[in-house]
């Protein structure tokens, strides 16, 4: 056991610095596994922070989208109730047209009908002044009636020429609407989502 001691003795001083390097190299790479560690857990938390943001982004995105849709199907809605407006107004207007028409060529046929009359009266009854003057009158206000009725018609014509400007404007104006909305930053951006989105109803 001395021998065996007396040899270990001896060798201590060779490899005795060979060991204290091998355990500083041993803490070292201890020291550098914790570094890593650490660096590693804060790129994971890096990681997971990213990931939510990009699903609250994703989110928004979605609800703008969701909203930029329903504007999109209020618009078209309100554009066809528009051309139906106007188309009404069209045929409400070309039928007062009509009907104008047909008035005044009735009015003017029946005025003269009764200027016939009248002046055949007049020379029957060339002593009859006094009926004469009354039936002119009676015709004089026939023919403001007609006057006021055709003023009346061309007055109703000129404002449903006016609504159908107005609804008109209002039409195009809602078409620059919409195409301010498909024209816009958002349309644009969550141009790639709608297309995910009709590719999964798609398969659905």
């Amino acid at each position: 056991m001395s021998a065996i001691r007396a040899d270990f003795d001896s060798l201590t001083p060779i490899f005795g610095p060979q060991m204290q390097a091998l355990r500083l190299q041993q803490a070292e790479t201890a020291q550098a596994l914790v570094e890593i560690g650490n660096q590693r857990s804060e790129e994971h938390r890096h990681a997971d922070e990213a990931y939510t943001a990009l699903l609250a982004e994703q989110q928004q995105l979605q609800q703008r989208f969701e909203e930029s849709d329903q504007a999109r199907k209020t618009l078209e809605t309100t554009l066809v109730a528009r051309d139906q407006e106007v188309e009404t107004l069209r045929a409400e207007c070309a039928q007062l047209k009509i009907s104008a028409r047909l008035m005044r060529a009735r009015l003017q046929a029946d005025f003269e009908s009764d200027l016939a009359n009248v002046l055949v009266t007049q020379r029957r009854n060339a002593d009859a002044r006094v009926t004469q003057q009354q039936e002119i009158r009676r015709l004089q206000v026939a023919v403001e009636q007609a006057r006021a009725l055709e003023r009346h018609r061309a007055e109703e014509g000129q404002r449903l020429t006016e609504d159908r400007d107005r609804s008109t404007a209002e039409r195009e104006d809602l078409a620059r609407q919409l195409a301010a909305y498909r024209s816009s930053t958002s349309w644009k951006i969550t141009a790639p989502l709608r297309l995910v989105v009709r590719a999964l109803r798609w398969r659905r």
